[in-house]
């Protein structure tokens, strides 16, 4: 009877490892699937992140001995640009995410052609400033330059005073590191 009552609580165990395990499995292939054919991608485990590393700033589990170097870009869910390798390990890297406080990225209003000078504001936050003629509205897309469409952050907010020149746009990424288990670098 003892025997069996173990029996039971290891099997116990390795039905909840192969549920884990069949949940993450769908997790990478839904990742993987949205990586660009053209690409290498190397995906990463979060092992640290803005709330235990110092702000907006994420601990991966590749490093040089992967094939990472600094100032590679950094994806989450394959299409959305987080950041970039700021410093390397042999084993880890630290990724500086594109919303630091005070970072200043380049970034592409919707299909305009029209580039901007987003300034992060932590937090997955940006702050963009247009010009007022400029129709910006909530749920607007703002995208980094170049031939893929790549996500950079969602219009959450319009300020605009008819006295000023320029809107303050407010965007936020689109996905929420802290729920993340993943990245992807690009090589």
């Amino acid at each position: 009877n003892i025997l069996l009552k173990k029996r039971i609580t290891e099997l116990q165990t390795e039905i909840s490892l192969a549920g884990n395990l069949s949940t993450e499995n769908a997790e990478l292939k839904d990742i993987m699937s949205r990586t660009p054919v053209n690409s290498t991608a190397v995906l990463s485990g979060i092992l640290g992140k803005p709330n235990t590393t110092p702000y907006d700033t994420l601990i991966i589990d590749r490093g040089s001995v992967h094939g990472i170097a600094p100032d590679m870009q950094v994806f989450v869910g394959g299409d959305v640009l987080v950041g970039e390798i700021d410093s390397v390990e042999e084993k880890t890297s630290r990724v500086l995410l594109y919303s630091a406080p005070g970072n200043i990225l380049q970034v592409v209003y919707g299909n305009s052609g029209r580039f901007f000078n987003a300034r992060g504001e932590g937090n997955g936050t940006f702050e963009v400033e247009v010009a007022r003629d400029i129709d910006v509205k909530i749920g607007d897309k703002f995208f980094y330059p170049g031939l893929e469409t790549t996500l950079i952050g969602v219009v959450k907010k319009v300020d605009f005073d008819a006295r000023d020149s320029f809107k303050r746009v407010l965007m936020k990424s689109p996905i929420n590191i802290q729920e993340e288990r993943w990245v992807e670098v690009r090589i």
